[in-house]
């Protein structure tokens, strides 16, 4: 049975966002979209690391960003490269945002794209606006006799 271009696009899609449901490939993508060249494995650990921790590279420990390291080489960063998300030169050690990155709304203005790491994790905190506090002389609401 054949398959309609709706249905591989939409196959396409959902593997898309399979792939940037794990924030660590988000934030490899945002540095090398805001860095606009290759970057080395090590350097790019290191700034995931400090995004991960939102704190200066001096403060996230080494062990972390070994830790890091190796996560970007066996998982991440083949399936962004097999994904054609990024150019990943293993030999060379070196990153580049990939060509099908570039043709994907993956950093459109509008709504930060589908890559926004810009606002921190988590949910949302919203404030609720505290209930007005009034004598009930001044009410227009009727009130039970």
């Amino acid at each position: 049975m054949t398959r309609s271009p709706i249905e591989e696009g939409r196959d396409e899609w959902g593997e898309l966002y399979r792939m940037l449901a794990e924030s660590r490939r988000r934030h490899v993508l945002d540095h090398l979209y805001r860095r606009g060249e290759s970057v080395g494995v090590g350097e790019l650990a290191t700034q995931v690391g400090k995004r991960e921790h939102a704190s200066s590279a001096a403060s996230v420990a080494d062990d972390r960003v070994r830790t890091i390291h190796v996560s970007l080489q066996h998982v991440h960063l083949p399936a962004l490269d097999n994904a054609g998300l990024v150019d990943w030169r293993r030999e060379a050690g070196v990153v580049t945002l990939g060509e099908r990155a570039h043709e994907l709304p993956l950093f459109s203005p509008v709504g930060g794209g589908l890559v926004d790491v810009s606002r921190p994790a988590g949910p949302k905190k919203v404030d609720a606006p505290s209930p007005e506090i009034t004598s009930g002389a001044d009410d227009d609401c009727p009130r039970p006799s």
